[in-house]
């Protein structure tokens, strides 16, 4: 019989010694020098491995619990427990190999059995919960996982077992083996076939879901290498990370629904855009061009976004600050519905490599990019094909637009790095110290792709162009015809970071009509989440202001700008209200309103150059601010809006979170020795939980605690109960709270509804009720809010409470998203987030 290496207690099978030691002697480092206990052998091994080697080859013990040699050796397993028990800290044959000894495995009571299973459970969960890299609200998954997976294996094994146990022409000794054998189906997995990383990996790979990234040259560098005693100087090949886009493409188009979904959206776009309506990068000037050549078939073809960007998975203040810095691709398809497309899930990694290796060659975007670029040019001309209903279907991809933040753009696509360079901007050739007064774009200096090659040739101080981009070579793709931009680094970090620092800094420390001890208290006190605001900006500091700065994120900086003026309008007297910084602060909410919208009509966008003018003018000549190089490359915003559709869909903000993703990948593991592939892994073991799921594209929904309730007994049902929808007649499931693909709807919260009045205004109402169906069909019971009028001074609606409710189902909001509600005495505002 093996016995424990510390207590001496046996056991029926190695596998009880092993969890008996992992459980009750997690002190013992199975590493260090194990005894041997068997009666006549004194050997020591150094290790767990090397001991459960001797226990099978020498003494010939069974790898698992057998039950009739656990009933023969019950007394001798029993009297051993009794005399090592202070040893065992209390240890009363509980682990799972012991369910066989003595009363536990024939005659113990249900309850017996269950104090057993609850002890076992609880030294089970005490394990992760002393693991210092585990968060302890990662055990509830833990415990709501595992509790799924036994009830799954339950629910199989149940019918099997009671048709054994019922069956009267099976001898007892066959109904033993057989039972012995359902009930081993429980831990065969673990101790066969996916025992070991080796077989976990081989298991997934073999199923399909595991999409493994692959190794791929970047350069070379000679690396200093210790052999045999002595320090040599050895070139060394430098390696990238590379996750293949056309296998990751076509698992994901094979998911349940993606391809239908997918249809669905691309046909119901073409439709819009008939309406008027660009809410896409498929409506937009750009697309129509390159798809130009596939006139005439009938294949599907889709566009492809990427993103490239460098991110720190260390300490980026710390010693080893830049050590570890990494350069990583990504991909998503803005084809998917818009419910769907501010999922990270939903952003593919693709390369990842260390952001000095692309310094290592002297071509080295070429030799970092070109492979990629390469089944990139695969995807569009051959595609994938997969099988749908039957029939096998062909769909080709096209990359259309490459994202970044602005140093990403230039250092990808061979522009000048720095906005030192005489000619920086990456849309025009205008020199810098015109960039620095222009009110508007010039069409004159805009880059020409039949001019690429003589700005190649003139170099970067004539041209603002380094190198000939490696990008060029990809099909239906050229740098100059990139029309892309970054609202989250240029307009939010960058254009209302400097504004509402100068903004600001005349109110609280030049005129002094605002206090920033006041200011700070209205931000900390208003209610961002009836509002559906998920970041509270930050406080303002007084010392910052006096510098004209201002600390907080992109998302913060976003918040706070649609909030100042209910902040400080009751604050400032009509001086400063018609001063320039009140005009700079209006306009700028006027271009926030067009750059953060999900759409737009056709003909909004013909307000776009007016506006960025108007501020333009404001900073250069109201207030003899330059403009800086962010400011400049909104005057390309209308371009860009005519050629890629809404500028809020190319924000870089989904990345930065994947970044953050990526991140915690790398912090989970202690070792930095070719950290890209750590995370690569684990970044690919994600996506095959996904489909070894089988999860497409599913809408995200939650709710607070419902509570069935009899219509006729609502709050007021009288005012909206003939309103109601048919199936709340009677009853109906009343909830606080509702959160759709990432909204979320409070009782108390405003929306806007669909406008049933001759006015010109939409009409608001406050959300009354939350209800839910039993198919969780979402209706609010609202009360409505009359639009009295436009405050220009504020850019908000005034409305005012009526009398009046109607129900609507959540699908019939006019304006999925939560507009801003704020109160000044008995007056109430609205305003929206975007542009409607």
């Amino acid at each position: 019989m093996p016995s424990c290496s510390v207590c001496g207690v046996s056991f029926v099978s190695i596998t009880g010694v092993h969890q008996h030691l992992t459980i009750h002697h997690p002190s013992t480092d199975l590493s260090s020098n194990l005894k041997c206990k068997t009666e006549g052998c004194l050997r020591i091994f150094t290790g767990w491995q090397k001991l459960r080697h001797h226990f099978i080859r020498d003494h010939k013990f069974p790898i698992r619990a057998n039950v009739s040699n656990a009933r023969k050796n019950d007394k001798l397993n029993k009297k051993k427990a009794e005399e090592t028990e202070e040893n065992c800290d209390g240890f009363e044959s509980n682990s799972a190999d012991d369910l066989f000894h003595g009363d536990v495995s024939g005659n113990a009571s249900p309850s017996k059995l269950g104090e057993l299973a609850v002890a076992n459970a609880s030294s089970f969960l005490t394990k992760f919960y002393a693991n210092p890299r585990i968060p302890r609200n990662h055990i509830q998954d833990i415990v709501q996982n595992v509790s799924v997976f036994l009830q799954d294996i339950i629910s199989y094994l149940t019918p099997s077992l009671l048709n054994v146990m019922t069956d009267a022409s099976i001898d007892e000794k066959l109904k033993e083996s057989q039972i012995k054998s359902l009930l081993g189906i429980i831990v065969q997995p673990f101790e066969e076939t996916l025992s070991t990383e080796y077989r976990r990996f081989k298991y997934l790979k073999e199923s399909g879901n595991f999409i493994e990234a692959v190794d791929y040259i970047v350069g070379d560098r000679v690396d200093n290498k210790y052999a045999r005693g002595v320090m040599s100087k050895k070139r060394v090949s430098v390696k990238g990370k590379y996750v293949p886009v056309k296998s990751i493409l076509e698992k994901l188009f094979c998911l349940p629904d993606v391809y239908f979904k997918v249809k669905a959206y691309v046909e119901y776009l073409e439709k819009e855009f008939e309406s008027g309506i660009i809410s896409n990068f498929m409506q937009g000037k750009l697309w129509k061009m390159k798809i130009a050549k596939f006139h005439g078939t009938d294949d599907l073809v889709l566009p492809i976004f990427l993103y490239f960007d460098d991110f720190e998975v260390g300490n980026p203040i710390g010693p080893h600050s830049g050590l570890y810095k990494l350069g990583a691709v990504y991909f998503s398809l803005p084809c998917l519905p818009p419910e769907f497309q501010s999922s990270i899930e939903n952003v593919f990694l693709s390369l990842l490599f260390h952001a000095s290796d692309r310094a290592i060659p002297e071509d080295g975007n070429f030799y970092v990019f070109q492979e990629f670029i390469d089944d990139l040019n695969i995807l569009e001309s051959q595609g994938i094909t997969i099988p749908v209903d039957g029939q096998m279907v062909k769909i080709h991809f096209i990359a259309s637009l490459l994202l970044a933040d602005n140093l990403g753009f230039h250092q990808a696509l061979g522009f000048a790095g720095g906005f030192t360079a005489n000619y920086y901007c990456r849309f025009c050739k205008s020199h810098k110290s015109e960039m620095c007064c222009m009110l508007e774009e010039c069409a004159l200096t805009l880059r020409k792709v039949q001019d690429y090659n003589s700005d190649v040739d003139l170099g970067m101080t004539m041209s603002g162009v380094a190198e000939n981009s490696v990008w060029n070579s990809l099909s239906s793709f050229h740098v100059y015809e990139n029309y892309s931009v970054d609202i989250l680094h240029d307009l939010l970090l960058g254009v209302c970071k400097t504004d509402m620092a100068l903004i600001l800094h005349h109110f609280v420390i030049v005129k002094k009509c605002v206090s920033v001890s006041v200011l700070n208290s209205r931000i900390n006190s208003y209610n961002y989440t009836l509002n559906g605001f998920e970041n509270r900006p930050s406080c303002i500091i007084e010392e910052d202001l006096k510098e004209s700065k201002i600390r907080m994120t992109g998302i913060e900086l976003l918040n706070f700008c649609l909030l100042f003026g209910f902040f400080v309008y009751d604050l400032i007297g009509i001086e400063c209200k018609t001063s320039p910084h009140w005009s700079l602060y209006l306009a700028l909410r006027g271009i926030l309103d067009i750059a953060t919208a999900k759409s737009f009509q056709k003909e909004c966008i013909d307000t776009v150059p007016g506006l960025i003018r108007e501020h333009h003018r404001i900073r250069v000549i109201d207030l003899k601010s330059p403009l800086l190089p962010k400011d400049h490359w909104l005057l390309h915003y209308f371009m860009v809006l005519i050629f890629s559709g809404p500028v809020a869909h190319l924000s870089t903000a989904k990345y930065e979170s994947k970044h953050k993703l990526l991140k915690t990948m790398a912090n989970s593991s202690t070792s930095r020795v070719f950290i890209s592939h750590t995370i690569a892994l684990k970044e690919q073991l994600s996506l095959c939980f996904r489909l070894e799921s089988k999860r497409g594209l599913e809408v995200g929904f939650s709710s607070g605690p419902s509570h069935l309730v009899q219509t006729l007994y609502l709050d007021g049902s009288y005012k909206y109960r003939n309103s109601l929808p048919l199936e709340f007649k009677d009853f109906c499931n009343v909830v606080p709270w509702v959160e759709l693909n990432g909204i979320c709807y409070h009782n108390h919260s405003f929306v806007a509804v669909v406008s049933e009045s001759e006015s010109l205004f939409p009409l608001f109402a406050q959300i009354h009720k939350c209800i839910l169906s039993d198919t969780h069909r979402v209706c609010f019971v609202l009360k409505l809010y009359e639009t009295q009028s436009f405050d220009e001074m504020l850019h908000a609606y005034v409305i005012e409470e009526s009398s009046h409710f109607i129900c609507k189902y959540i699908h019939e909001l006019y304006y999925p998203f939560l507009p801003i509600h704020y109160q000044m005495g008995r007056k109430h505002f609205i305003t929206l987030r975007q542009m409607i």
